[in-house]
């Protein structure tokens, strides 16, 4: 995060409770809040450190998927319906910005792999819903918990004071995002 040899210097704060509270005696108050410029070195040290980790741990967390043989639109297929439950063919069309037709032939193939089952709508027995299968569900559960498992290997390597100031920024990182998107609980 910082050049080598380089450390952060908190000229004019006191270590410990002081810094805290504010500067010691004798020293000039700075506003609490940081000048431009450190915003954007802090936000741009913020983008390279989350740049790294993700370069770290994407392959070990993508493990399941790379050693599968689907094809980049069969796992977009998945994802869609994984993140967005059933779907029609015509509204998985839409989402993938496919004909109707590629789509179904992509369905075909992950039917017969068993990642998708497909169903006859209730309401509309000419429709055909599409939602994931035993096995698709399977290889969501494995990337989740791979990613688990790598996040928590991380995170194990902290100490509490480190982890409890992680998890405060992450409260607010979390309460940002939902005043920024509006999605009303993004940490859920």
């Amino acid at each position: 995060m910082f050049a080598p040899g380089t450390r952060p210097v908190r000229s004019g704060v006191r270590a410990g409770a002081g810094a805290l509270i504010g500067p010691g005696p004798g020293v000039a108050r700075r506003s609490l809040r940081p000048s431009t410029s450190e915003r954007d070195r802090l936000v741009e040290e913020i983008f390279q450190a989350q740049h790294a980790m993700m370069r770290a741990s994407l392959a070990s967390q993508l493990e399941p998927l790379l050693d599968s043989t689907l094809t980049m639109q069969q796992f977009r297929l998945l994802a869609v319906v994984h993140f967005h439950g059933e779907q029609t063919m015509t509204a998985l069309a839409d989402a993938m910005r496919l004909s109707p037709p590629t789509v179904s032939a992509a369905v075909d193939r992950l039917v017969e792999r068993g990642l998708v089952s497909r169903r006859e709508d209730p309401t509309d027995r000419r429709v055909r819903l599409i939602g994931l299968a035993t096995e698709g569900r399977r290889l969501f559960r494995d990337l989740e918990d791979s990613r688990s498992r790598l996040g928590r290997e991380i995170l194990a390597g902290l100490d509490t004071d480190a982890l409890r100031a992680l998890a405060a920024a992450d409260a607010q990182l979390v309460a940002a995002v939902d005043r920024t998107l509006g999605t009303g609980g993004a940490g859920d």
